[in-house]
């Protein structure tokens, strides 16, 4: 079996596996980045990733704030091992700080959507402080 991404095809994970949930477990637990992966038709109820060693995802907080802006969308905010922050909105996909605060400005120029992007990047970083190791 083979995993691609939805755009350029390109291949993301190539091995043997029963189905397409066999296939995902086996990746997952490969370490494999699945990110943009495309599985039409995919169904995961009762996929099991016991025993995957998620340490290499490096991530130590995840949050979630919205609906945000203009289009009154989840913003989803990771908070790394690193201390670095990652930002998802609509088709921006785990972007990091510097490019997402760059886009917010561009896009919305500071007027009210950008001024509550500002303001979510800012209270991320307080609560994720507050849950700080």
């Amino acid at each position: 079996m083979k995993l691609t991404r939805r755009y350029g095809n390109s291949c993301l994970w190539e091995g043997e596996a029963t189905d397409i949930q066999d296939a995902l477990e086996r990746v997952v637990k490969s370490g494999a980045d699945l990110s943009r992966a495309y599985l039409p038709g995919a169904v995961l109820s009762g996929a099991s990733l016991s025993g995957t060693d998620l340490s290499r995802a490096k991530i130590r907080r995840i949050i979630q704030i919205g609906p945000i802006g203009s289009r009154d969308a989840m913003l989803v905010v990771w908070v790394m091992e690193d201390s670095s922050y990652r930002y998802s909105t609509g088709c921006l996909t785990q972007i990091a700080e510097e490019q997402f605060r760059a886009h917010v400005a561009s896009a919305h120029c500071g007027n009210r959507h950008g001024r509550a992007y500002v303001d979510a990047i800012e209270f991320a970083h307080r609560l994720a402080g507050v849950y700080a190791p």
